[in-house]
């Protein structure tokens, strides 16, 4: 059964690549019902219960789409030894939370087994394995039950999996010694680190093509899986050289695959061939910087490798022969070696390879085109143990190299020549053969053989070839033109275990040749027929009648083929089924890939291009072949599986058997669980019987035996009773005298007790009464009213039970109606399947004896036939021959007497004849001559006529010619000229704009250094802290001037020392880059610690101010050499601003509330100055707004509510909605206005200026500071120019 454990006695066979099916009904019938006295009580609970969860199982499996597209099956993840694979499409996270959860589970239940096995040794004295090996250990099962955690665990493009995932493995799984994390996208360095910290045992690691990993996670892995042996990192092209380097610390590597890695670089591998000595496996391919040095390197320190791949696609000069030198001479263990495409390798650097890699099993020298006969002369002298070799597109190589190699590798068993288009059928010299006849006569063990474009090889080699190497498996002969139906009957002849074949461009073969090689060849997998011209519907029918096993088809460029060859396809059964399909410019139609749509649903890839299949009707029928995608483009049109289609088509497969077979399995289990339960009552009942019978029998006796004791009872009692009843009778004569005194005594007493009694109950009894009474009134009202609820209760909860029961007994019988019905047609059809398949089998087998049998019969009988004709045929022709010497010589006599008297007769008629034609040639030469001169006198004059007409039309034609050719040239030159001028015009423009651009960023530059450069630090004795002076403005500041934040010296990050920062921690009070502070700030406490970016989106220094955590900017006072100190007094603006108010020196050009904006004559430009604070600048204030700006920011405000920010998460993008007209745009509308926080009441601001109002909050909203002014109710983002840090410090000062 495909994908799922065998069903035997006891239950499901786990395997590796599939859950175990459901238990078979051994496993759940239990001991006999009469044993179970105990559990009977419960049982019809429990059967219900079990009943509700199979039917939710098996609604759960009867939807193959919910099979492929839910979680891993939980059986999947038991074992030690996981190789998930081919399931890995439906591994999520919470699959591993699973295994890890179990694994830890698994390892206690072991250990506690494990102390309580050694403690039950102890006490009897015996080992612990002596015990378990004598089945002595109680429910254990053996040494089985010693669990010692999951060790292997493959999930190859995992592409669900998180770095939850591998947390979750790092904490369940400690024990793995085995883990495939290749093409997991999803997984960062953060799920490396956690697992490594986690998984310190692991030997393999597959992180290949994993592109998220890049640093921490390989250093987490070097610091804590010190026993790492096998390593693969192929396919990660970012990884720094850095990284690479730390692959040495792996000590113990025996496996390193590095392949695509395309910093890996001499260094490394140097690094490598120092500390890794016993690396056996290295795989460096397509690293094009890796040169000779690398691999001396690795030959020095790695002598003990055994397989080396180095191929590459460009700069292949940096490989020469002195690497094959230093592994010739260095790795002479060597037996797997890859150079495919290192094109500057020669015969000579091949000669030193084999001259010490005598043990070389495979070699792939693809597209090595300087090699030649010779290089193939070392091969077959140094490498006599050659099983492998791959010589593709070495096209130097002739019939000559191939004999060599036939002398020296004998043992080869996979040759590959393709595009060695020197090599022919070969011929017979003194000295042998050569070429393919040479190959053939030397070598019998080849499996595998590609020609494919030696387009000279023909039925005389490949005949032989095929004759000498029966155990072919593996033909590829596309190209060959040679190559026809005479020669395809030789390969079906003498090579029957063929499972590839391909027959591109072979336009000789015909139907009959490809029906002798399916009939002779059952096992065919993959067959390539494009390009063959002249095959028809025919071959089709043989192929998938003898082949039943074909997986891949290629028929494209076959014109003749039609539905038929379809018909033929869906007919045949083929099992498991085609999966790739090529009917390229073909003659199917509709018809026949409705057909394959009804039977042939295992296709996952379908070519009908060039096809008379309409769009349409593919559409129609594409819900027949799942996880696959119809596409039709210029190039391809036809159905393509979707991304790890095969696998998802498994699991969906698995899943339809799953439920068959759980299906299957309740329905035995139920028929075997009524058989026991008729036994079981059988056996009850005669139990009963016999229970019965035996009480029947002792109630009889035990009523006998009671009649006797009872008569005797009675005799004693009467006997008693007689002298007790003398004896009670004197006592009573006694007792009645004494309680006749005692009695007079106490009526006394009780008479005054009964008056009292009497008058106290009359009062108690007369409350108790009206007590009773109030409560009997309240119970009846209460039960009354409790009657009425329980009824109506009641009656709606029957009602709805009812229903329910009803409901589900409906559905119930249903479902298991449906379910039957399937199951029998399934393994009706199935069994059916199977039995015409053996009648076929059996009538193929008897007619293929009775053929074999009648050839051989008709064979003996003709062949003596033919010796009996061949002798009377020999008899007579001997008597024949004598007769016919006889007639001959009679014959020939009289013969030779006639043609004597002939040939002197002919000879006088001849002579006759000659003068005749003499007399008649002078007399025509004569006429002749006379019409001659005639003709010439008159063709010459019609020769004038003509040469005349000819020439007058040769003038006109090239007169307009010339005008044409004269009005392009003109055209052309005005086209060249415009162009020219069009690129001049371009390069003067390109010149001019480097130019002005570089000449603008050096006058940029200088600006800025020359506007820093107006500031000055200073230093105030009085607050001992620096501020800063502008010699222009005149203005002065406590915080560092953005211009000369600027021009400061970027810091580097503090963890890695290589890259500028970005972000600063107020905790740590270090700096960090984005990768350094994703990998130490990623998770724990710190993951809370407040950080702030060092500059804006512009790339600018933000300023921060005071207030914050403290600041670490690299802090130095620059001085300007140039202009030196200057003073307050020295300043033209100082004096205006020290003695008098700006406003009695000039008019204000505008006012705006408090600020007045002026011109300044001596520095050129305007300043505002505060009629409150006194406060000038030349920057325009935020609170400052003209008329002129007031009535551009004139917007309607419910226009301004209507627009709305939102983000496309498509495009990454933010764009504008307006709700009211539907308007959408990216580009921000005038009218739509920024939404600003406001605090929330009671929320205490971080600084506050007393004197403006304004106030500075945090927003957990925008993620950063705003301002608020408490008198105004305005909030802004940008700092005002109003607000001030609070300082304590004096004008004076300064």
């Amino acid at each position: 059964m495909p994908g799922g454990g065998d069903i035997k006695g006891g239950g499901g066979d786990v395997r590796n690549d599939n859950p175990p099916l459901p238990n078979s009904p051994s496993s759940s019938i239990g001991s006999p019902m009469g044993s179970q006295k105990g559990s009977d009580k419960g049982s019809g609970k429990k059967t219900k219960k079990k009943m509700k969860k199979s039917d939710m199982i098996m609604k759960q499996f009867n939807s193959k789409m919910g099979m492929a597209h839910a979680s891993i099956p939980k059986a999947m993840l038991e074992g030690q030894f996981l190789r998930l694979n081919q399931w890995s499409s439906i591994i999520d996270d919470e699959a591993l939370h699973h295994l890890a959860f179990r694994n830890v589970q698994r390892i206690e239940e072991s250990t506690s087994f494990r102390r309580q096995v050694m403690e039950d040794a102890k006490a009897k004295g015996l080992d612990a394995m002596t015990m378990i090996t004598a089945g002595q250990v109680k429910g254990g099962g053996g040494s089985s039950s010693f669990y010692e955690g999951v060790k292997v665990l493959q999930m190859n493009t995992a592409n669900r999996v998180t770095d939850y995932g591998l947390a979750a493995l790092g904490r369940g799984c400690t024990t793995l010694e085995e883990l495939d994390l290749s093409h997991c996208k999803k997984i960062t360095d953060v799920g490396i680190r956690a697992m490594a910290m986690g998984c310190k045992n692991i030997r393999k690691l597959n992180l290949s093509y994993t592109g998220n990993v890049k640093g921490m996670g390989y250093i987490a892995l070097g610091q804590n899986c010190l026993n790492m042996q096998e390593l693969s990192i192929s396919g990660n092209r970012k990884l720094e050289p850095w990284l690479l380097k730390r692959i040495a610390e792996f000590s113990k590597l025996t496996y390193l695959n590095i392949s695509y890695c395309e910093r890996c670089d001499d260094y490394i591998l140097k690094s490598i061939g120092n500390n890794c000595p016993s690396i056996v496996y290295l795989d460096v391919s397509f690293n094009p910087i890796i040169s000779d040095v690398g691999i001396l390197e690795i030959s020095k320190g790695c002598q003990l490798i055994e397989t080396l791949k180095m191929p590459r696609k460009t700069m292949p000069y940096k490989i020469t022969d002195v690497a094959l030198l230093a592994l010739g001479e260095r790795c002479k263990g060597m037996t797997y070696l890859d150079l495919t495409g290192n094109t500057n390798l020669t015969n000579a650097g091949l000669n030193w390879l084999t001259e010490g890699c005598h043990a070389m099993k495979t070699l792939k020298l693809y597209g090595l085109d300087r090699l030649d006969d010779a290089g193939m002369r070392c091969l077959a002298e140094g490498m006599g143990e050659l099983l492998d070799l791959d010589l593709t597109g070495v096209n130097q190589i002739t019939d000559v190299g191939v004999r060599h190699l036939a002398l020296g590798c004998k043992k080869i068993e996979r040759l590959i020549l393709s595009g060695v288009y020197l090599l022919t059928n070969g011929m017979d010299r003194d000295f042998g053969l050569e070429g393919l006849q040479a190959l053939a006569k030397e070598i019998t063990t080849l499996k595998s053989l590609n020609l494919a474009n030696c387009f000279q090889v023909g039925a005389q080699s490949l005949g032989a070839v095929a004759k000498a190497n029966t155990g072919l498996t593996e033909l590829r002969l596309a190209g060959c033109q040679n190559i026809d139906a005479k020669a395809l009957r030789i390969v079906a002849k003498h090579c029957p275990n063929l499972k590839t074949i391909s027959l591109s461009g072979c336009s000789k073969v015909d139907s009959e040749a490809v029906k002798a090689v399916a009939k002779r060849s059952t096992g065919l997998t993959s067959v390539n027929l494009s390009q063959c011209y002249d095959l028809s519907d025919g071959a089709i029918q043989g192929l998938v009648h003898y082949c039943k096993g074909i997986l891949d088809l290629d028929v494209s460029e076959c014109t003749r083929l039609t539905d038929f060859s379809l018909l033929a396809i869906v007919e045949s059964n083929m099992t498991p089924g085609l999966r790739d399909l090529n009917l390229k410019r073909s003659q199917v139609t509709d018809t026949g890939c409705t057909w394959l749509a009804e039977r042939c649903t295992s296709l996952l890839k379908l070519n009908i291009t060039g096809t008379p299949v309409s769009f349409g009707g593919m559409k129609a029928i594409r819900e027949s072949w799942s996880h696959v995608e119809l596409i039709r483009t210029n190039e391809f049109f036809g159905l393509k599986a979707v991304r790890r289609g095969a696998d998802l088509r498994h699991i969906d497969e698995y899943g339809a058997l799953w439920a068959a077979v759980t299906k299957i399995q309740s329905v035995y289990r139920a028929k075997q669980a009524r058989r026991l339960m008729v036994i079981k009552r059988e056996e009850y009942l005669r139990n009963w019987v016999a229970s019965h019978l035996q009480a029947r029998w002792r109630g009889r006796k035990a009523r006998q035996y009671a009649a006797l004791k009872r008569m005797q009872r009675n005799r004693e009692d009467e006997a008693a009773r007689m002298i007790q009843n003398v004896f009670r009778a004197r006592q009573a004569r006694k007792e009645l005298e004494r309680r006749k005194e005692q009695a007079w005594h106490e009526k006394e007493v009780w008479a005054a007790c009964l008056v009292q009694r009497i008058w106290r109950g009359k009062l108690i009894r007369g409350i108790a009464h009206a007590a009773k009474l109030a409560r009997e009134e309240h119970r009846k009202r209460a039960v009354k009213a409790a009657i009425m609820i329980q009824s109506a209760w009641r009656a709606r909860e029957g009602r709805q039970a009812f229903a329910l029961a009803r409901a589900a007994k409906i559905a119930a019988e249903q479902e298991q109606e449906r379910a039957a019905s399937k199951l029998q047609t399934i393994y009706r059809g199935r069994l059916a399947r199977k039995k015409m398949l053996k009648k076929k089998k059996a009538k193929m087998e008897h007619a293929n004896e009775e053929e074999a049998a009648a050839i051989k019969l008709q064979a003996h009988f003709r062949g003596m036939k033919a010796r009996h004709l061949r002798q009377a045929k020999i008899r007579e022709a001997k008597e024949r021959e004598k007769a016919a010497i006889k007639i001959q010589s009679i014959y020939r006599a009289r013969t030779g007497r006639m043609a004597m008297y002939m040939k002197k007769s002919a000879l006088r008629a001849e002579q006759e004849e000659k003068a005749a034609i003499r007399i008649q040639n002078a007399w025509r030469m004569r006429q002749g001559k006379m019409a001659m001169m005639l003709i010439r006198a008159a063709r010459a004059e019609e020769a004038k006529e003509r040469e005349a007409a000819a020439r007058k039309l040769q003038r006109i034609y090239r007169g307009h010619k010339g005008r044409n050719e004269y009005k392009k040239q003109q055209q052309k030159v005005v086209i060249a000229r415009k162009k020219q001028e069009n690129l001049e015009e371009w390069a003067a423009i390109k010149v001019q704009k480097t130019f002005r651009g570089k000449l603008g960023r050096q006058r940029f530059k200088a600006r800025q250094v020359e506007v820093a450069m107006r500031w000055k630090t200073m230093f105030d004795e009085d607050q001992q802290r620096p501020f800063y002076y502008n010699m222009n403005t005149g203005e002065i500041r406590w915080r560092k001037p953005q211009m000369l934040l600027d021009l400061d010296p970027r810091p580097p990050c503090d963890n890695c020392e290589t890259t500028e920062a970005i972000v600063e921690c107020g905790e740590c009070h270090e700096f960090y880059c984005q990768e350094c502070w994703d990998a130490v700030h990623f998770g724990g406490k710190r993951k809370k610690h407040k950080f702030r970016c060092l500059y804006d989106y512009y790339k600018k220094r933000v300023d921060y101010g005071d207030g914050e955590f403290p600041s670490k900017w690299p802090s130095e006072i620059t001085q300007d050499e140039m202009y030196g100190w200057h003073k307050l007094g020295d300043d033209p603006r100082s004096n205006r601003r020290a003695d008098q108010n700006p406003a009695s020196l000039a008019l204000p050009l505008d006012q705006i509330q408090k600020w007045n904006k002026y011109w300044d004559e001596a520095s050129g430009a305007f300043f505002y100055f505060n009629t409150e604070s006194s406060e000038s600048t030349y920057e325009r204030p935020m609170s400052y707004r003209s008329v002129a700006d007031e009535k551009e920011e004139e917007v309607d405000p419910e226009e301004a509510k209507a627009w709305g920010k939102h983000k496309d998460e498509e495009n990454n993008v933010y764009f504008y909605y307006n709700s009211k007209s539907g308007e959408s745009t990216y580009v921000r509308p005038a009218s739509f206005v920024t939404p600003t926080p406001t605090p929330r009441e009671g929320e205490q601001a971080l600084l506050t200026d007393g004197n403006s109002g304004w106030e500075k909050h945090w927003s957990d909203e925008f993620n950063m500071h705003y301002f608020y002014n408490r008198r105004t109710a305005v909030s802004t983002f940008d700092r005002p120019a109003g607000f001030a840090t609070p300082q304590t410090t004096s004008v004076n000062s300064l």
